[in-house]
């Protein structure tokens, strides 16, 4: 066990993918309400002008573009993005959002208990992951688990490039070769682990 690539590996997945989560969250952080039971006053409302347009309000969502937060996950934190849902503010809910919602409704509480939940996941991931190298090559940044760590930082650059420019499919479809990738590794040698301890029943038959 390696618990210093674990802590290092974890430490930069959670910075790249906790900035980029509170990055978006913020934009909708005025649309949320504080208290469950208090609803939002826009600036305009405060005014008198009448009420603006509240996303995050009346089952109404934000459709566009797919958000960085997801281009990041999707490719460095694939198992927690499949898992949880991921989390996108004023949106359909995920399965994360839906269990924590229940309790706290959709309040700024809730919303840093989402976030935070997902670090921990991301960290437990890539603690995981960077204590307990799947192989070892002679060039280290082959090992899956160095590969896609080594990438993340680019690819999160390029999540806020527009699609236009750089299309979130070559994003996703570089989450699938590295992770096919990582799982690949994990199979061929879970299926070797399995081979020696056959092989080692069957020298030393049960008496």
């Amino acid at each position: 066990m390696n618990w210093r690539r674990g802590i290092l590996f974890a430490s930069i997945h959670v910075l790249i993918a906790g900035g980029v989560l509170v990055w978006n969250e913020s934009r909708f952080w005025q649309f949320i309400r504080t208290d469950r039971n208090r609803p939002v006053l826009l600036p305009n409302s405060d005014a008198g002008l009448g009420a603006d347009f509240n996303p995050c309000e009346g089952g109404q969502y934000c459709w566009g573009p797919i958000p960085p937060d997801h281009k990041v996950l999707g490719f460095a934190d694939f198992p927690v993005e499949l898992i949880s849902g991921g989390h996108e503010p004023c949106n359909l809910p995920t399965p994360l959002d839906q269990m924590v919602q229940m309790k706290f409704g959709k309040t700024h509480k809730s919303e840093v208990l989402i976030l935070a939940i997902l670090g921990v996941e991301i960290a437990a991931l890539w603690f995981l992951l960077g204590a307990f190298p799947l192989s070892h090559p002679r060039r280290w940044w082959l090992e899956p688990g160095a590969l896609i760590t080594t990438c993340t930082p680019p690819i999160a650059a390029l999540a806020f490039v527009p699609e236009t420019i750089f299309p979130r499919n070559a994003i996703f479809l570089l989450a699938f070769i590295a992770w096919a990738y990582l799982f690949g590794v994990l199979v061929w040698h879970s299926f070797k682990w399995l081979r020696k301890l056959a092989a080692r029943r069957a020298a030393h038959p049960a008496q």
